[in-house]
């Protein structure tokens, strides 16, 4: 029940929902790519978010791979973890970081196209997958509110969904 109010509020407050994830989660409101570090080639990662299982910020777009996006609806809670000119797409998996593997952008297109978020979380237990670190319990989100982790868990990932759990 409480998904199916989230994707009510989801399609209500969409705009600025989508205007939160292109501003980094910090509630700004530019399109501009969103700067998350990287190194001297100076890439940068678009519709940046924090992973409250895992804390780490992961990004539906890069400049390493202009044009090429996650789609959350088969990659829920995966993203671009940018750094300098490396592919590094990663899934969050019950706390665990596990990559899809690619090693250029024509092999990210490749194994999206043939994989999906089950078929990354399954590397879970083997030496690919590290451990996040979530994010402190009862923390305040961007949205003011405060994460409502029954909620949260009942999201498979989604980042809309539990941006509007208060994560």
């Amino acid at each position: 029940m409480k998904i199916l109010a989230a994707l009510l509020a989801l399609t209500v407050s969409g705009c600025a929902i989508l205007q939160q994830l292109e501003g980094g989660g910090t509630g700004g409101t530019s399109t501009a790519p969103t700067a998350t570090g990287g190194g001297s080639t100076g890439a940068q990662g678009t519709n940046c978010g924090t992973d409250p299982d895992t804390s780490a910020v992961l990004c539906l777009g890069s400049t390493v791979c202009p044009g090429l996006t996650i789609d959350s609806s088969v990659f829920p809670g995966c993203g671009f973890r940018v750094n300098g000119s490396a592919i590094d797409i990663e899934c969050s998996c019950s706390g665990w970081l596990c990559p899809l593997g690619a090693t250029s952008c024509s092999d990210a297109t490749s194994k999206m196209m043939q994989e999906n978020y089950s078929v990354v979380c399954s590397q879970l237990g083997t030496s690919a997958c590290v451990q996040g670190k979530p994010a402190a319990s009862g923390s305040s989100s961007s949205s003011g509110g405060t994460c409502d982790t029954t909620c949260r868990d009942e999201c498979a990932g989604e980042p809309n969904c539990i941006q509007l759990c208060g994560c």
